[in-house]
C-alpha cells in the first residue's frame, strides 16, 4: 500500500476511534462534554493513547522475533519472582473477562474503556521502568508474553467498543 494511502487510512481510523471513545468512556449518568483536544491526545484517556500502547506492544514483539509462545510461564520461570510492575500488569490482565462481563450486565461500555486506560497506563509504566529485550532470557520471555497479552487485551477491548486498531502510528 502506498504511504499516503496508508497514512490517510490510519488517520481516518484514529479520528473515528477518538470520537467513539470520547463518548464511550463516560458513564450513562454522566453529562458528556466533548473536547476535541482531549479526544485526540496521545497521552491521556483517549483512543489514540490506547492504540499507541497497542502499537508499542506490537513493535516490541516484532523487534524480538517473538513467536506466539503457548504457556504463560516459560519453563524454568516458576522460581523467579516478578517485580511489582509486572504484577500490576498481570493482575489487571486477569481482570479483563470479569470487567467485560460486568460491562455487559450493566450495559456500561465505560467500564471497558476505563479498564483499558488503566491497563495502558500500567503497561506503559512497566515499559518505561523495565528492560524487555535486554533482559536475561527467562525474564525476557516472560516480559514478551506479558507484552503480547497486553496487546491482545487492548485490541480485544477496543474491538468490543467498536474501535479498530492500526499496526503503526
Amino acid at each position: 500500500m502506498e504511504k499516503s494511502k496508508c497514512d490517510k487510512e490510519t488517520s481516518e481510523i484514529l479520528a473515528v476511534a477518538s470520537a467513539k471513545y470520547s463518548f464511550l468512556k463516560n458513564g450513562t449518568q454522566t453529562i458528556i462534554h466533548f473536547d476535541i483536544d482531549e479526544s485526540i491526545a496521545v497521552d491521556g484517556n483517549s483512543a489514540p493513547y490506547l492504540i499507541y500502547t497497542y502499537v508499542r506492544c506490537q513493535s516490541v514483539l516484532k523487534k524480538s522475533d517473538f513467536n506466539n509462545v503457548t504457556p504463560l510461564r516459560p519453563p524454568g520461570f516458576e522460581g523467579q519472582a516478578m517485580n511489582s510492575d509486572e504484577l500490576n500488569v498481570l493482575r489487571l490482565i486477569n481482570q479483563f473477562l470479569e470487567t467485560v462481563q460486568q460491562a455487559a450486565i450493566e450495559l456500561a461500555p465505560n467500564l471497558i474503556a476505563n479498564y483499558l486506560y488503566e491497563l495502558a497506563q500500567k503497561y506503559n509504566y512497566f515499559y518505561q521502568k523495565n528492560k524487555i529485550l535486554e533482559s536475561e532470557e527467562t525474564t525476557k520471555r516472560f516480559r514478551l508474553m506479558l507484552t503480547q497479552a497486553t496487546g491482545k487485551v487492548i485490541k480485544e477491548g477496543l474491538y468490543l467498543l467498536g474501535i479498530k486498531t492500526v499496526e503503526r502510528m
